[in-house]
């Protein structure tokens, strides 16, 4: 399976568009692996994680929690989504409203949590779900966040912008990844 989803629901020269409904055939992979949308909406939050981190409003137990599961520590779904109603509750809150009161058992499926994501402003422009075309391949960097050398993608938008690689995604040349405040989440469509 090459595409992933459809170019209309994800438009890299635009800001994200919503999806209305998402191909029964999405997944998301990480060396092969799906990611569960637990696993998925933890990726997305940990760069503000990291913020409130570093501005003391989170523990450093509860953003090594929340790291080591970005990082695909496995835990039980139960775990991952306490942790993240306990410090992220508007933005679960705003998962179970973009469901609806009918689908809440399915609230937190891989493709609720994709078109959530995609669908999310943000409450500062940075904070905004960002589609990205990878142009091409950077120098390394240090992760604030990890600590460590991560690989780092070039894309294209109004600017050029460079795309930190925390979760190994593998995006190819040309392939579309959803970003947020310049980390790399997941792809969302092969080149």
């Amino acid at each position: 399976m090459n595409a992933v989803l459809t170019p209309s629901l994800c438009k890299p020269s635009s800001p994200v568009s919503p999806a209305k409904t998402l191909p029964a055939e999405v997944e998301f992979y990480r060396g092969g692996a799906r990611v569960s949308g637990y696993v998925l909406l933890t990726r997305f939050v940990l760069p503000c994680g990291w913020d409130r981190f570093e501005a003391s409003q989170i523990s450093e137990d509860d953003w090594m929690h929340l790291l080591a599961i970005a990082l695909n520590k496995s835990e039980p779904e139960h775990i991952i989504q306490g942790l993240l109603n306990g410090l992220f509750p508007g933005f679960v809150g705003g998962l179970y409203e973009h469901c609806g009161p009918n689908n809440v058992n399915n609230a937190w499926s891989y493709q609720n949590v994709l078109e959530y994501l995609l669908k999310h402003k943000g409450h500062a422009d940075e904070c905004a779900a960002r589609c990205y075309t990878i142009r091409g391949i950077a120098a390394p960097q240090m992760s604030p966040i990890t600590g460590d050398l991560r690989e780092v993608f070039w894309a294209d938008r109004e600017e050029h912008r460079s795309l930190i690689n925390l979760y190994q995604i593998d995006p190819e040349i040309g392939s579309i990844v959803l970003a947020h405040k310049s980390v790399i989440v997941t792809k969302v469509m092969t080149a």
